[in-house]
This record gives structure tokens, sequence and C-alpha cells, in this order.
């Protein structure tokens, strides 16, 4: 009850028409030891809202919008510092992930709360993701969150609130085993880890995760972890940089009786390990950190970075997002839901160090599709520069309106079937382009360069000495059959006498009695019904009547 009277709370106020708008263009800093507070007003921030070593932040009764177009573009940075959120709400602009899978999973925002920083959330509104890292500290109460990332060196007390997702999550430095049971979705929750060591706790009280429970184990990560008879969605598995190609099969989805992580990964020693008993998982996500492997037979997100160079068959994505990639193959893929190619923005600036390599911020790919079909209702493209090649096929988008263009340019190559020897032309309006003559096979193809200002564009093909055009997008399923419609063949002239010696071929006119299939049977005509049975029906209606007749008589 008390979360409802906060949240109804936290409505009313935060639509009110008093509460004065600023827009800060830029990133918006709080310096070492100053504080902010942010009352009854709203603050948008066109950039990072950076907190510093020793600054504080207040709110109450108070918006912080930070604008994103696209996952980390801009977030909320904080070190060593101090917040408390009081009957507010922070939250993104409205992106594309928060339009499509609404506030409480698709807020792409994230809150990183690094070295020992402290977060009081108490009657609010996060649309965000919460992340206690470095020895931080999170309280939230009667409270909304879209996730929150715990990591075991952080100490964190959830009490009567409404998560949309809760993260596990696993860094270096102490070897051991962990297990986790009886975690299921929407249903209220108590749940107590302590006596860590790596030093924080976990207190969960009456609170709600909707959605999403997960465990994400970083590279370094050195955990055993067995899950049992839970509902759970997602395992992160991240994998080092290697050298020689490792392999990936037969990831699980659904029920799982018995599964061993270790069993289904060859080519390299994984320092964590997962073991589900008779738990149901949506599926594992591994997180190639410019990994050299192959994924084979198995339901999962992917997501490459940086110099991944990956192998992809027999497998159906959830989603992708690429951070960057070497070379990715796909064959017999099917991606649905989710399609990103983006940068990695938390590896600007330094990357990542995993096994003495750096891992970038990426954001390049060079894409070969043998048989990819592409079901993902938003595609959200803020790369550097990528290819595509190959065969694919959109079943969504089907709309160019669906594809975010922020940043990037992608180099798409189409393969065309045709006739041998024919002549295809591409177009730009009444611009020639591009002139391709097809090889003995039929085969050619045709490449554009998209960027932001013309991957809504749409080009044509045409094939020479015919009138036959083919519209070409950037999300144009291929290869491209360009064939021209055969004529249909013409009625040969009649004969002359033809129509005097009548019709002598085979088929029989259409006026003629075509035979019934073999096996069928033709209904018997009618059988007319013979005299004495009518003769009979009426005798008895007869007789009905004069029984009628003597009641009435009778009672009179």
């Amino acid at each position: 009850m008390r979360l409802a009277v906060f949240t109804l709370l936290s409505l009313v106020l935060l639509a009110s028409p008093s509460l004065a708008y600023e827009l800060h263009e830029g990133d918006f800093v709080v310096g070492s030891g100053e504080t902010f507070v942010l009352k009854d007003r709203t603050l948008e921030v066109d950039g990072d809202f950076i907190l510093e070593d020793g600054s504080t932040f207040i709110m109450e009764n108070a918006v912080l919008i930070i604008r994103e177009r696209y996952k980390s573009e801009h977030s909320l940075k904080a070190t060593r510092a101090k917040i408390t959120v009081r009957n507010s709400q922070i939250r993104s602009s409205q992106n594309v992930m928060a339009q499509t899978l609404g506030n409480l999973l698709g807020p792409e925002l994230n809150l990183h709360m690094d070295r020992r920083s402290e977060i009081t959330v108490e009657g609010s509104e996060i649309y965000g993701r919460i992340i206690l890292h470095e020895a931080s500290t999170g309280h939230i109460e009667n409270s909304t969150v879209s996730y929150v990332y715990w990591s075991m060196d952080s100490k964190l007390t959830l009490e009567k609130s409404v998560l949309g997702s809760f993260v596990f999550e696993c860094f270096g430095g102490k070897r051991g085993e962990m297990t986790l049971s009886d975690l299921k979705r929407n249903a209220s929750t108590n749940l107590e880890l302590s006596n860590l060591p790596e030093g924080g706790f976990l207190e969960m009280r009456d609170t709600n995760v909707k959605m999403l429970w997960s465990f994400n184990m970083e590279a370094e990560c050195e955990k055993d972890v067995t899950l049992r008879n839970s509902n759970f969605n997602l395992f992160w598995v991240k994998f080092p940089p290697t050298d020689e190609r490792i392999r990936i099969e037969n990831l699980p989805t659904g029920f799982v009786t018995s599964f061993d992580l270790r069993e289904v990964v060859s080519g390299i020693t994984l320092p964590y390990n997962v073991r589900i008993e008779n738990a149901r998982i949506d599926f594992f996500k591994p997180e190639m950190l410019g990994t050299k492997a192959e994924i084979v037979n198995s339901h999962a997100m992917v997501h490459p970075y940086d110099f991944a160079d990956l192998v992809i068959r027999n497998s159906t994505l959830y989603s992708f997002f690429n951070y960057g990639s070497k070379r990715v193959e796909f064959h017999n893929v099917y991606i649905r839901e989710n399609l990103q190619l983006i940068e990695k923005v938390e590896f600007r600036g330094g990357g990542r160090k995993v096994n003495g390599k750096t891992i970038g911020a990426g954001g390049n790919f060079d894409f070969l599709f043998d048989n990819l079909v592409i079901n993902a209702p938003e595609i959200i493209v803020a790369c550097n520069e990528g290819k595509m090649n190959g065969s694919v096929k959109f079943l969504s988008p089907l709309s160019l309106s669906n594809v975010h263009w922020v940043k990037g340019k992608i180099t798409r190559t189409y393969p065309v079937i045709s006739d041998p020897n024919a002549k295809i032309t591409l177009w730009d309006g009444e611009t020639l382009k591009q002139t391709k003559t097809t090889d003995e096979n039929g085969r050619t193809s045709f490449t554009l360069i998209f960027d932001p200002t013309t991957y809504n564009k749409t080009y044509t093909l045409k094939l020479s000495n015919s009138s036959f055009e083919f519209p070409l997008t950037f999300i144009t399923s291929t290869p491209i059959n360009l064939t021209a419609p055969k004529p249909e063949p013409e009625e040969p002239p009649e004969q002359p006498g033809q129509a005097e010696m009548g019709n002598k071929s085979n088929t029989p006119p259409a006026s003629a009695t075509t035979p019934e299939p073999e096996g069928s049977e033709s209904p018997p005509p009618p059988t007319p019904t013979p005299i004495p049975v009518i003769l009979g029906v009426l005798g008895i209606f007869a007789i009905l009547i004069a029984i009628g007749v003597w009641v009435v008589w009778r009672k009179r």
C-alpha cells in the first residue's frame, strides 16, 4: 500500500505544470566537494551528468531527464559521490527502446555508482539502470526501478519496491561457490546474501522483480554458480580474447533439468562455471570480448566486442548487439527481438584490459550472411563503419521508419540473380549509378553505401530490354531475383478444316463431362418416393386427428 501511495503521489507531482523546466546543453558537472539540489523543477541534460569525487546530489519533487538516442550514449556517473532521490523521477529521453519495450524493461540509461558512491532512493521512479560497483552502497525503498545491478563487493538494501530486472554481478578476485534457488518472477521476494568474501551484502525484503533475474559473469569471475528451482532470465558469460577458435554449442532455453556450462564449451578453460538444476531459463548471453569462437545449435543473446571473430550456425539469437567485430558469419541463423549496431561507449578512452589485451569501443564490423533471417521490430545504428554481404530475409522491420540511424557508415552488397549475360542498371531517381552484366550463371552484385543522410532512400534496379524494375532499400532481402516474367505462350493458329473436323484432341472440351477423380464417388440420383409410402403417412395423420376430436368430446 505504501508503494502505491508513493507512486501515485509521485505521478501527481511530476505531472504538475508548476514544475519549472531547464535544458542544459553538454555535460552537467557537479564539481568535487560541491552539493547540487534539484527541487520542484525539471532538468533535461543533453550530455552526461557527472558527479565528481566527494560531490552530493539531492533531488526532491523533481525530474532529471538525460537525453539518449542509443544505449549508453549518455549516462549518470558518480565517483565517491552521494545521491539522495525523494519523490522524484530520473529517466532518459524517450529513445526507441523505451518506446518499444516500456519503462520497466526498455530504458538503457546507466547510473554508474563507482568507488564507494552512495545512493538512496525513496518513493521515486528510476527509469534506468542503477549499477553498484567498487564497494558502493544503495538503499531503495518504496520505489520503482527498471534495473538494479549489484556487485558482490557492494552493499544493497531493497525494501517494498518494484524492479524490472535484478542482475547479480561477479568480478574477479575471490574464488568460491554460490547457490541461488527459488527465485521467481513477478512475486514478492525476500532474499539475503551476507558474509561474502568480497565484503558486500544483499538484503531484499518484499520486493517484486517483475520480469528478469540475471547473472553477469565477467571474464575474471571465479565463481561456480548453481541455479535451482527458479524462473530465471539469463546468464551473461563473458569470454576473453582468444587466438584459437573456441566452440560453444547447445546453449539451452526453457526448463532445464541438468546443465553444466563447461560441458558445452571447448577450446578454453573457464575460470567460472554455471550449473542449472530443475530451473527455467530464457537463454545464455555469450559476450565475446575480442573472442574467436564458433557458436552452434544454440538459443542465445550474442554480443561481440571490438575485434571478435565469430561463426554462428543453426541458432536462434534473441538479440544481437554488435559492439564491434572483425568478422561475423551467420549460417542458418534467426535474429529476433533486438538488433543494434553500436559502439561500446563505456570503453572509449583507453578501453578495458582483459587477459593482457585491450578491448576498445569498437563500432566496426564485417558481416557475411548465409541464410540469415531478421525479425527485429527496430534496428538501431550508431556505429563507425560496417560491411554486409550475403543472403538475408527481413521479416521485420519492413519500414525504414523503424531503422534509427544515429551515426556511422555501412556498405551493403546485394547479390542479384537474373538470366545469363543480362544487363542490369542501378538508379538513384533519374541518375544512373551503376551498370552490371551477369555472368554465365546469371549472377552479379551491386554495392551501396548508407549513412545518416542516405539510409532511408529507395533506389531502383532495372533490367535492360524490359520494363521490369525492382526497388532497393537498406532492408531489402537478398538475393534479389531480377528475372523478367516470361510472356504467356500464344494459342497456335487454327488449322484449315479444323472446325469441320471437330475436337479430336485427348482433352475434352469445357462442356464435356469430366470424369471423377479416382477414389471418389458421384452422388446417386434422387429416388422418387413410392405412392404407398405417401398413403401410409396420410393415414397416420388421419388417425391422430380422430383421436384428438374424441378426447375433446369426452371432456365436454
